[in-house]
């Protein structure tokens, strides 16, 4: 049964940007220590758990369903004197994978997610998204990626355009991959067990409230974290340990409900005439520990 399960894994087309491996489960709690509000002279720390779970199911050699999830849920203190908001985010993940030919491909997924403080729960907290995303593998070692993300937010309609890179040093010294504008990660080999890396994420999301007489109000979240990490492999080099500490950006900002943007652009916002109702936050540093479940499928193809 163990050998069915690896050569069926072996056939699977990631949706990501390597070609060598498969990230089915990663799960990352993190705390930022030391946010003030600028509108008081008060501390306001936020711990964070994200994960996700990533199940492709193979259906031939040119055609691979991807099923899978996404949950994230933050704990915030937005205002003085209040107390803090626990916010979650959960996202599923269904669509496909399609082999054109040796050197293209494309994935093409539909996002539905629930983002909000998760009190009475209703339509109003459902959103909408959508990923199409079309790669050229040039060699074993580096592809190219294109493509388009766009979802319904609570300030309105968010649409980001993508470009990705992957390349590994032929001899695994080293690793970059990025889905820019919001994801970059460079790894350099240690030894067989060791590495260190740089990364960078940037945060588009938004949430509803309805606690502390908030109940009109979003909360929309375009934080930027930049990190340096310590991993480990470990379990057969299927498990890996981060351990991360970084410089967040902190940019949480709450509005009324009916406030909205005419429509945001990756990092760019068109017809913003909102009231922001909170001050804001300074920058501070966080701390993260991340576990990641890879499945290397090099191994296995040299196993057949």
């Amino acid at each position: 049964m163990k050998e069915i399960v690896f050569r069926l894994l072996f056939l699977i087309p990631f949706v990501g940007m390597s070609q060598h491996y498969v990230d089915l489960v990663s799960v990352k709690y993190g705390k930022t220590n030391g946010m003030l509000l600028k509108d008081a002279n008060q501390k306001a720390d936020a711990i964070s758990l994200d994960s996700y779970a990533t199940l492709p199911l193979v259906v031939n050699d040119k055609v691979t369903v991807i099923t899978g999830f996404n949950f994230e849920t933050i704990g915030l203190q937005f205002f003085p004197n209040l107390d803090k908001i626990q916010f979650y985010n959960t996202l599923l993940k269904a669509g496909v994978r399609i082999k054109y030919s040796p050197k293209w491909s494309s994935t093409l997924l539909i996002l539905p997610k629930l983002a909000s403080d998760y009190q009475n729960i209703n339509k109003e907290q459902l959103y909408f998204g959508g990923l199409a995303i079309f790669k050229k593998t040039k060699k074993d070692s580096s592809n190219y990626s294109i493509g388009l993300y766009s979802s319904t937010e609570a300030y309105g309609v968010y649409v980001s355009p993508i470009i990705g890179y992957y390349y590994q040093h032929p001899d695994k010294q080293f690793e970059l991959k990025f889905y820019l504008p919001n994801e970059l990660d460079f790894n350099y080999c240690l030894n067989t067990k060791y590495s260190l890396g740089l990364d960078y994420n940037g945060h588009g999301r938004s949430f509803t409230t309805q606690k502390y007489n908030l109940s009109t109000t979003y909360i929309q979240d375009n934080t930027l974290e930049f990190g340096t990490y310590f991993q480990n492999k470990t379990c057969n080099d299927q498990l890996l340990i981060r351990l991360k500490l970084g410089y967040s950006s902190n940019n949480y900002e709450v509005y009324s409900s009916n406030d909205k943007l005419a429509l945001q652009v990756a990092a760019f916002k068109f017809g913003d005439k909102r009231t922001q109702l909170n001050a804001g936050f300074q920058n501070s540093l966080f701390l993260k520990i991340e576990a990641i479940f890879r499945l290397n499928l090099s191994k296995y193809q040299k196993k057949q």
